[in-house]
């Protein structure tokens, strides 16, 4: 409900993963690549990187995502974001999983964050947990899809 609420007048979403290249860097790629309709981020909670990873730019590609749209896209740290755009009101900030959300309540802890698990969007308090270290590339990907999908439906009726 309070997400529901917070998604009525947002403008942005950001998607928070540990490194920005593999879960929230195909979360914002294809959000983009289906026509979300708020501007939309991606960053890292735990490491600073550059670019995509390989697996993450193959699965965008079979769901039709063109390489131009994959190749523009450029990994961010979170603590080098502007701070303004995350704690805005009217952003909704989706993190995969329950220590990203810990991640920027630790950062932000005098503010009041719009912040979920992504996984909240189709009803569910489940982590999308990280493929590097458990292998779960093609469940990850399915997930952040079904529940990016789930939200442009959302919106789209709002």
């Amino acid at each position: 409900q309070r997400l529901a609420e917070r998604l009525q007048t947002a403008d942005t979403v950001i998607f928070l993963c540990s490194g920005n290249i593999i879960r929230s860097a195909y979360a914002d790629v294809y959000a983009t690549h289906i026509g979300l309709p708020l501007n939309v981020y991606s960053a890292g909670t735990t490491w600073r990187n550059t670019g995509i990873h390989s697996k993450t730019s193959s699965a965008l590609k079979s769901k039709g995502v063109p390489s131009s749209l994959i190749n523009k896209f450029d990994s961010t740290f979170m603590a080098d974001m502007d701070s303004s755009i995350i704690t805005s009101p009217n952003t909704v900030i989706f993190g995969m999983t329950s220590g990203h959300l810990s991640d920027v309540r630790s950062q932000y802890p005098k503010k009041d964050v719009n912040i979920f698990l992504l996984k909240q969007i189709i009803g569910s308090t489940e982590d999308i947990g990280d493929p590097y270290f458990e292998g779960n590339w093609t469940e990850a990907y399915a997930d952040i899809t079904t529940c990016v999908d789930s939200l442009k439906e959302f919106l789209e009726k709002l």
